[in-house]
């Protein structure tokens, strides 16, 4: 596919030159509209995971478990192997 912008454009004009098929160089900070969707569905579950944090006073996960050591395994006897 050749290039059909020979002109200097804007990164905006060149974004919808670039979803139009009318060149292959998007500009630097181009988005996607799929990415721009994943990005406000982030977006959406910060904001939701934060109310959650305001409204119980705290972060809206469950502290984890206080960790003990393992019990301590008795102690084997030794034995030993004598040659003849």
């Amino acid at each position: 596919m050749e290039d059909m912008i020979d002109f200097p454009v804007s990164d905006t004009y060149r974004d919808a030159y670039y979803e139009q098929g009318l060149t292959r160089y998007p500009s630097p900070g181009y988005v996607s509209g799929r990415d721009q969707a994943f990005i406000d569905a982030m977006h959406a579950i910060v904001s939701a995971l934060q109310d959650l944090q305001v409204g119980q006073g705290g972060s809206p996960f469950p502290a984890p478990p206080e960790r003990t050591p393992p019990p301590a395994q008795p102690a084997r006897p030794v034995r030993r192997v004598i040659d003849i």
